[in-house]
């Protein structure tokens, strides 16, 4: 993966936008869209239903990003309420 990377997000989707990580930041480039973030253990759980954030954490907007530390490899997946956005992705 190039380093950084910029996904879209469509609304209301679960999208991945990092595969088998320990590590990284992920940032929200867009403040109008409201951004949830989850992860599932690498290659083994897909990702939540469309639609339902409910087990995502809203993601900080400010410029500082999310911060992505785990002790294995993990699929990372953000989703964006009120509208699409987009992330960087550090990692």
């Amino acid at each position: 993966m190039a380093n950084p990377q910029i996904i879209a997000c469509p609304k209301d989707v679960w999208t991945k936008v990092a595969s088998g990580v320990t590590g990284g930041q992920i940032y929200a480039r867009n403040n109008l869209a409201d951004y949830f973030i989850t992860y599932r253990t690498a290659g083994f759980t897909p990702a939540p239903p469309n639609g339902d954030v409910s087990e995502g954490v809203l993601m900080n907007k400010t410029g500082v990003g999310t911060i992505l530390s785990f002790a294995a490899a993990v699929d990372v997946y953000v989703a964006c309420t009120r509208e699409a956005g987009e992330v960087r992705a550090d990692l």
